[in-house]
């Protein structure tokens, strides 16, 4: 504990502006992790998937009838077919939104872990001891050598 207090200390604003900016890029990389997919409710999918069944039955009595043209009925009939599978997908994604957690699990697991997988890096094969040489003391050095 003692060693990581002489760090903090000897480092000045190194250690904490180090921090920082690992903390922002950590956000930046995981945010999109986090945040995930916004589901849709699961009572308003079904709805749009009886919706569209509701017309394609609609479609079929319509042809019955004679009221449209079978070239007409097949189009209507391909266009809410594309939408009911869309709703489906939809409804299947929102089934699936307890996944969510342990999305954000893992992204903050892996934060954490390269954070602090990079401070003890630091630790381990940095300098953290050695102090801020001054311009005049480096320029003395350099002159002896």
């Amino acid at each position: 504990m003692s060693d990581l207090y002489a760090i903090f200390t000897q480092s000045g604003g190194f250690v904490l502006f180090a921090l920082a900016a690992a903390l922002f890029v950590a956000a930046a990389v995981f945010m999109p992790l986090w945040r995930g997919e916004k589901a849709q409710s699961n009572s308003e999918g079904h709805e749009d998937v009886t919706l569209y069944r509701a017309q394609i039955a609609a479609i079929d009595r319509d042809l019955q009838r004679g009221t449209i043209d079978p070239d007409e009925a097949a189009r209507a009939r391909t266009e809410v077919a594309r939408r009911l599978l869309a709703a489906d997908r939809h409804a299947a994604r929102a089934q699936t939104a307890d996944t969510r957690g342990r999305q954000r699990g893992a992204a903050l697991m892996a934060a954490l872990v390269l954070i602090g997988g990079s401070f003890a890096l630091y630790i381990s094969l940095g300098a953290p001891a050695y102090r801020d040489l001054p311009l005049a003391e480096r320029i003395a050095r350099g002159d002896e050598l």
